[in-house]
């Protein structure tokens, strides 16, 4: 789910954070301060002041200043119900001018708006970051180098075309469910100019057979304790190989192991949706209501790797990937 840190409210006719929006919303600053209920409703965000796309703030009613809720995410925009980014939206152009060439002492460069190189192969997962841009030569003018520049070069200043490039990992995600919704502007191309698809490197975890290749899989799952560890699960299965046996892929979060990466964070957020799917177990064992197993003990992970099988299980293959920095969580 793609996610947004501001919003344009209707009801302010201006900008506003998330957490802005959550302290106008409450009456209350996260410092315990109190401030005018400026915002009544949370059906009036949209993605910008020209792009009507419908957006909600998630935790808007929360009051983070009540220790009860210290667990509680920080609130975010979303867009719950689809939709398209309107033509011409702000926001949109300026996530597009993030991929925009510069211009040196000796070039011009003029970018290419609607293509794309996205460094990661499937089968090899992220290239090296040495790749170069690719690009094209024309021998021209420019009428927006300054008069100076002209005189200098004779008017005879080498235009490149820059393709710009991209191996962040979370940006590619972005794009990707930019383009679930039909939102994404780009033609995507890999290091070598093959024209590729979005289908080429993103693989869903689905109740169908994959061929096992280094990519990026995506689906919904849950985790939850298991002794000290926490099981990490796909909700959906697969195959991996001629067997026919089909399960869902699982792997173990070591704390120690995210510590070490760096990833505390992460793992912090795992831990917290563990406690929540824990409730829910021992809740579900008192009534047998099958309900308390709700959207929001779920999520979509991304997982940049393979799996292995052990046994009748679909393991992550620890061994071709860096655990705590192959995860990617987006709330439901």
């Amino acid at each position: 789910m793609v996610t947004y840190d501001k919003a344009y409210s209707t009801e302010l006719k201006d900008d506003i954070s998330a957490s802005g929006a959550n302290e106008k919303y409450i009456g209350k600053t996260n410092l315990g301060q109190i401030v005018s209920k400026s915002i009544k409703h949370n059906d009036t965000f949209q993605c910008s002041s020209n792009c009507t796309l419908k957006l909600t703030c998630a935790n808007i009613h929360v009051d983070f200043t009540d220790k009860k809720n210290i667990n509680k995410l920080e609130p975010y925009f979303t867009n719950r119900n689809g939709g398209r980014h309107d033509d011409g939206c702000f926001r949109v152009i300026e996530e597009n001018k993030k991929y925009v060439g510069t211009s040196n002492k000796t070039s011009i460069y003029e970018r290419n708006d609607y293509d794309l190189i996205i460094d990661f192969k499937k089968g090899i997962g992220l290239l090296p970051s040495s790749t170069p841009t690719q690009t094209s030569n024309v021998l021209g003018t420019n009428s927006n180098i300054s008069a100076n520049n002209k005189l200098s070069r004779n008017n005879n200043l080498l235009t490149r075309k820059r393709t710009p490039h991209t191996k962040d990992i979370k940006k590619i995600i972005t794009m990707f469910e930019e383009h679930e919704l039909g939102n994404n502007p780009f033609n995507i191309f890999d290091s070598d100019k093959n024209p590729i698809s979005f289908d080429d490197i993103f693989i869903p975890i689905s109740d169908s057979k994959i061929s096992n290749d280094f990519a990026i899989y995506y689906g919904q799952a849950h985790v939850q304790w298991f002794k000290k560890s926490i099981r990490l699960v796909f909700s959906k299965s697969t195959s991996i190989d001629d067997t026919g046996d089909f399960t869902s892929p699982s792997t173990f979060l070591n704390k120690d192991i995210f510590i070490e990466e760096k990833k505390q964070k992460l793992f912090s957020q795992f831990s917290r949706l563990a406690d929540d799917y824990q409730k829910a177990i021992e809740e579900f064992k008192k009534t047998g209501d099958k309900s308390v197993f709700t959207k929001k003990l779920y999520f979509r992970i991304y997982f940049i790797g393979k799996f292995k099988r052990v046994s009748n299980y679909i393991n992550f293959d620890t061994e071709s990937c860096n655990i705590p920095k192959s995860l990617f969580i987006r709330k439901n």
